[in-house]
């Protein structure tokens, strides 16, 4: 895995922290997004279903969030 890709710690236990703050979370789908873009596409994800996929990803990140343990992920 590239360093692109590393997962940025201190932007989850900022969107743990504070998960009504717009910027971080703006911040996270601009880090993640393209990610899962990625993801999707090696999984030849038609390309029409992939803008849907992405953010119904996004959406249970979000809800699962608070719940995130470092020591366990």
């Amino acid at each position: 895995m590239t360093d692109q890709w590393k997962t940025k710690l201190t932007l989850i236990e900022r969107a743990k922290a504070e998960p009504e703050d717009i910027e971080t979370w703006e911040e996270f789908v601009r880090f993640y997004e393209p990610f899962i873009g990625m993801v999707l596409n090696k999984h030849r994800v038609d390309y029409s279903s992939k803008d849907d996929i992405s953010q119904v990803i996004l959406l249970q990140i979000w809800k699962s969030i608070p719940s995130y343990n470092k020591e366990k992920a």
